[in-house]
């Protein structure tokens, strides 16, 4: 049971770095530049200071994004073998150069497998302030994994993992639930 506990810690840190990687490639252009002034002493430089307005005003989304997944098994690996669905949704409020509000969240459910399709449901539960809730932009993704879960000291093995980006959505209105369908083979 520690072992099936650790091993879902694990999956989960995994497929957070995967659901992330989408965000690591928003600054592209390579630029290093730190906002500051040159001395002109050499070697000699001051950063600008940094200023973050706290009394924006903000407004509170609260609702829930459900994932109903349908997964195909067309990859070799044993019947007894989980399936884990994950999920993720990213935001960064288009005010973060004000409020520097960034959003990420993730989820993860264990697949039923019935044959050659398993199926599962992930709920993100979510309450965000944000400035301006009306034109932000919530980015979604998913991740499946197989893997087979050690008994021993051998670590758990990823058989087979999928993951793509869904359709990036609007914030959705407060207290709604939004539903997304994911038809998707492993």
């Amino acid at each position: 049971m520690r072992q099936l506990r650790i091993m879902r810690i694990v999956l989960f840190c995994v497929c957070l770095a995967g659901v992330t990687l989408p965000l690591w490639g928003q600054n592209a252009s390579g630029s290093t530049a730190v906002p500051g002034v040159l001395n002109p002493r050499p070697g000699s430089a001051q950063l600008a200071p940094m200023h973050m307005v706290s009394d924006v005003s903000t407004t509170t989304r609260a609702g829930k994004l459900v994932f109903n997944f349908t997964i195909t098994v067309d990859s070799t690996f044993a019947t007894t073998t989980p399936i884990y669905c994950e999920v993720g949704a990213s935001l960064a409020d288009d005010a973060v150069s004000a409020t520097g509000r960034e959003i990420t969240e993730s989820a993860a459910a264990t697949a039923t497998r019935t044959g050659s399709t398993a199926k599962c449901t992930v709920t993100i539960p979510y309450s965000w302030s944000l400035v301006t809730p009306s034109t932000d932009i919530v980015f979604l993704s998913y991740t499946i994994i197989a893997a087979n879960v050690s008994t021993t000291s051998i670590p758990t093995v990823a058989l087979r993992t999928t993951g793509q980006s869904l359709p990036s959505i609007p914030v959705p209105a407060n207290e709604t639930t939004t539903t997304q369908s994911i038809a998707a083979t492993i």
